[in-house]
């Protein structure tokens, strides 16, 4: 089965008042929704125990979510158990950051074995520059770009 992970798409880093300044904020939602399914999963990021709402304009069409502290989707054991249970062996990573969080959860998921497409309309990007260096890394470990 294939599954949409929907990576720190929240309040805290994506409202105007966010001292986080993705480009294309409005478009990268858009892009986003368009594949939001009943097969998405929402991973949201806690920084000192507070967890922010997934951000206005979002759309939520499952009650999957799963919260984690670490970059990584997997440092949450319920989420990678979830995916196993599921028997969900490809997933594609949306959200931001992409030199961060989808990075590590997309890298993560090639070690479990995970067929893991990114599409490069759908991540957010702070640092564009590094972010040409994770293309490579990430083509490196077996993800697919599109």
């Amino acid at each position: 089965m294939k599954a949409l992970i929907v990576v720190d798409m929240q309040e805290d880093y994506l409202s105007d008042k966010s001292k986080y300044q993705f480009k294309d904020k409005q478009q990268l939602i858009e892009n986003i929704n368009k594949k939001v399914s009943e097969n998405t999963i929402y991973i949201k990021n806690s920084r000192k125990g507070k967890v922010s709402d997934l951000v206005k304009g979002l759309k939520v069409k499952s009650n999957l979510i799963f919260v984690k502290e670490k970059s990584s989707s997997f440092n949450n054991p319920d989420f990678a158990k979830y995916l196993e249970q599921n028997q969900i062996t490809e997933i594609e990573v949306a959200g931001i950051e992409g030199n961060c969080c989808v990075k590590s959860t997309a890298i993560d998921a090639r070690k479990q074995g995970i067929k893991v497409t990114i599409d490069l309309s759908c991540v957010g990007v702070l640092k564009e520059e590094r972010f040409e260096k994770t293309k490579e890394k990430l083509k490196a470990a077996g993800v697919y770009l599109i």
